[in-house]
């Protein structure tokens, strides 16, 4: 099963071209920190970002994890939350669609 999925990401990257990829990818980051900023969240690392995810602060009195669920849960979408000290913190959000 694992193997098939990775087969056909990686066929998907083929037909998309790597070069498209990391273009979408750039776009997807772009539109995130925008979203981010219009929200008024803190990013997590600000001056040094990734096109592979965003982590963003939850806001004060906030559970990240029950965000996280939620997100999951009623709106259909996946977030990561945070780890170690983080968690219950931060939420991570990726820049790539799962097939």
């Amino acid at each position: 099963m694992l193997l098939e999925k990775v087969r056909v990401v990686l066929n998907d990257i083929k037909e998309e071209e790597l070069e498209n990829v990391h273009r979408r990818h750039e776009r997807l980051t772009r539109a995130t920190h925008a979203a981010v900023k219009a929200m008024r969240l803190k990013q997590v690392t600000p001056d040094s970002p990734a096109n592979s995810a965003t982590g963003v602060f939850v806001p004060e009195g906030i559970d990240g994890g029950k965000l996280v669920k939620f997100i999951r849960d009623d709106m259909g979408a996946t977030l990561a939350g945070g780890q170690d000290h983080w968690k219950g913190k931060v939420v991570r959000i990726a820049h790539t669609w799962v097939i």
